[in-house]
């Protein structure tokens, strides 16, 4: 007998690396990437953090 399933399942997945894909010095917006990816896995607001950088990269402008 079949069973029916009153709740979706969300497929998930999880992912480990051995090493890391490249080095920081060849992408220097390594820490905004990840910050990115952290961000989606936790399922956090990219609004937010995107408003935060804009915010930190504007009050650097108007220090110089």
């Amino acid at each position: 007998m079949n069973k029916i399933h009153t709740k979706k399942e969300v497929p998930s997945v999880e992912l480990s690396l051995r090493q890391p894909i490249h080095r920081k010095e060849d992408f220097p917006m390594n820490d905004f990437t990840t910050e990115i990816v952290q961000t989606l896995v936790t399922k956090g607001d990219l609004n937010e953090l995107f408003r935060s950088h804009l915010e930190r990269a504007v009050n650097t402008l108007l220090r110089t």
